[in-house]
């Protein structure tokens, strides 16, 4: 099988603008989570929201899909060179070689919302145009066009492992020959249908999350996008490979994770197998850890079940919020820098570790020798997802 790399990446997040904006907030522990101010929202709670939206204006040629949510795309796609990246695979395969799998969960609903704010007499705003704003697919499209690609391209929408299934599917099509390269990633952005259904669910914290955290009381949502090239290529130390992924759905709960864990232990016995590694291989897990009080036992549970008590692993989301579809590519591009800066990020604002998770996770940033790293994800409807990368040494 070709060895997949991950040629390069960017991202945007309420950390900021950019790979350094993310390792120096990583760096120094500084969040971005922040009281949350959207409009309308009518909830006690923080959220991690991207700043600059105001400057991504969509060309005129894609006038009709500007919304949030492209937005916030737009602000990924010009940042950390990605666009020349893309360029340059394009001289490489032609346009037609590269995909473009994007996950997301609400992908442009904000724009669902204003137009039933607007609507009279039960008729639309004749300006509202669901096809090319609020279709999951139109993101996908939209990257598509952007980039001037004109390979297949398509979204996915599992819930908060979104982003995760992506490099499954393209690492799939690379291997199979269809394609030589992909786009992949994912964009999440706020709107008053997350906040609030989350809300409803009384999963939200009104303080800054706290994933592991004997007194955690719920979590943060947040926004942001990620997305990274893969290729076949030829490769040299240091470079960050995609070594493996895995998935299942055990459908337990259409919002709770399984007690037992089956599905998260079996996401991650995949990845393993795949890329022909043991346990003791794993240097550090980045785990879903989103704060609320049953993922986080269920999925210590997994971590604990495969791996035992000694694999370090830790939990981002105090940095950036819940980014929903989005947060497995996001979190995928923090496991490639902690590979890149052999540094195990640790779990923001953990004070006292719940006495029912018996795992080992890691409150500080720690020094390690890094080889390998999994990225683990669940999402609603008993989806789970892992992948592996490995840094070539």
């Amino acid at each position: 099988m070709p060895t997949i790399k991950l040629q390069h990446y960017s991202i945007v997040s309420a950390l900021g603008l950019g790979k350094q904006a993310q390792l120096g907030a990583l760096q120094q522990q500084q969040s971005g989570l922040t009281p949350c101010d959207y409009p309308e929202a009518t909830i006690n709670s923080y959220i991690g929201k991207v700043t600059g939206l105001e400057y991504a204006f969509a060309p005129e040629a894609l006038k009709e899909y500007q919304c949030r949510n492209q937005q916030i795309v737009q602000l990924a796609l010009e940042t950390d060179g990605f666009i020349g990246a893309v360029n340059q695979a394009k001289s490489r395969y032609g346009t037609s070689r590269i995909a473009t799998l994007i996950g997301t969960t609400s992908s442009g609903l904000e724009e669902v919302e204003k137009a039933y704010r607007a609507s009279h007499n039960g008729l639309w705003p004749q300006d509202f145009n669901y096809r090319r704003t609020s279709y999951n697919g139109a993101t996908s499209e939209f990257i598509s066009r952007y980039l001037g690609l004109t390979g297949l391209h398509y979204t996915i929408g599992n819930a908060c492992t979104s982003s995760l299934s992506v490099f499954n599917q393209a690492a799939r099509l690379i291997r199979a020959g269809i394609v030589d390269a992909a786009v992949v990633g994912g964009v999440e952005s706020l709107c008053l249908t997350t906040l609030q259904g989350f809300n409803s669910l009384e999963l939200l914290s009104p303080e800054p999350c706290r994933p592991c955290d004997q007194h955690r009381n719920g979590l943060n949502i947040g926004e942001g996008a990620g997305f990274i090239l893969l290729e076949k290529a030829s490769i040299a130390t240091g470079d960050i490979i995609l070594a493996s992924s895995g998935e299942s759905s055990d459908a337990h709960h259409i919002s709770t994770p399984s007690a037992d864990a089956i599905g998260a232990v079996y996401s991650m016995q995949q990845a393993l197998k795949q890329a022909k590694l043991q346990t003791q291989d794993i240097g550090y897990i980045n785990s879903h850890g989103t704060a609320s009080l049953v993922n986080d036992k269920a999925e210590d549970q997994a971590i604990c079940q495969l791996f035992g008590n000694k694999t370090p692993y830790s939990s981002t989301k105090g940095w950036t919020g819940h980014t929903l579809g989005a947060a497995g590519a996001i979190e995928t591009i923090f496991t490639a820098l902690a590979l890149e800066q052999q540094t195990l990020w640790g779990t923001l604002n953990l004070q006292e570790q719940d006495k029912a998770i018996q795992g080992n996770v890691i409150k500080e940033n720690t020094q390690a020798s890094l080889n390998h790293a999994l990225v683990h994800s669940i999402g609603f409807g008993g989806n789970n997802s892992s992948l592996i990368l490995s840094r070539v040494r």
